[in-house]
């Protein structure tokens, strides 16, 4: 369960992200071979990332194979991200080819703002490029993929009201209602999770008044709710 309340002031912060995933990924990829040639993957689905953080002088790539069905897409979903801004990016291309020697570039990303999903044909490979440069790291960025699309739902904050999420998807995320940027003054509102006997993962991203607008993540059982740290 996951509840945000606010003092009822005028904001000047962007407010919070939260991304939630159901079920367990079919790979889990981390960069820690720098330098290596592109990652070829095999499973339909997993995360790709830097794992618990990243060096300085640091470039890895991962190769996600193409499907032979032309019907299918790429889903390409952050779950983290938290890169030092204009220095370190990840890099999205789709190929020309399979070696990639020609590429269009579908976005590159940079900083802590979790990006938008990214949808591409899976007929043509798709090569992701993380690049480090030669001070200071952040903690880093984790990324799902899927060959084919991916369940995504999301759902809006109702000021005192318990909104159940769905369950029944990939993938699904939180969002405030904004105002000119920032999220709105004098919310209280609640999101409920049953992931059933799956494994359920959570990305955070929160940028709200210190000290008084604040997001709590409790695990519930039938009796009680416990704070998830």
């Amino acid at each position: 369960a996951a509840h945000v309340g606010d003092d009822g002031m005028r904001t000047l912060w962007p407010g919070m992200e939260l991304t939630y995933t159901v079920g367990e990924p079919s790979v889990y990829s981390v960069c820690n071979s720098p330098g290596r040639a592109p990652i070829l993957h095999r499973q339909s689905d997993g995360v790709i990332t830097t794992g618990d953080g990243y060096e300085d002088y640091t470039t890895c790539h991962w190769w996600i194979r193409p499907s032979r069905n032309p019907s299918r897409v790429v889903s390409l979903s952050f779950l983290m991200m938290d890169l030092e801004p204009d220095y370190d990016f990840v890099h999205v291309r789709e190929c020309h080819n399979w070696r990639c020697s020609q590429t269009s570039l579908l976005g590159s990303y940079t900083g802590s703002t979790i990006p938008p999903l990214i949808v591409a044909s899976a007929v043509r490979p798709i090569l992701v490029t993380f690049q480090s440069d030669y001070s200071i790291t952040y903690p880093g960025f984790a990324m799902a993929f899927s060959k084919g699309q991916m369940s995504v739902s999301s759902s809006e904050c109702v000021p005192g009201q318990l909104v159940a999420l769905p369950s029944d998807v990939r993938m699904g995320s939180i969002k405030l209602p904004m105002i000119n940027g920032t999220y709105a003054p004098n919310l209280d509102c609640a999101f409920v999770l049953d992931g059933g006997s799956a494994r359920v993962s959570l990305s955070v991203s929160v940028a709200t008044e210190f000290g008084v607008d604040v997001l709590e993540i409790s695990s519930l059982t039938p009796n009680c709710a416990t704070a998830v740290p």
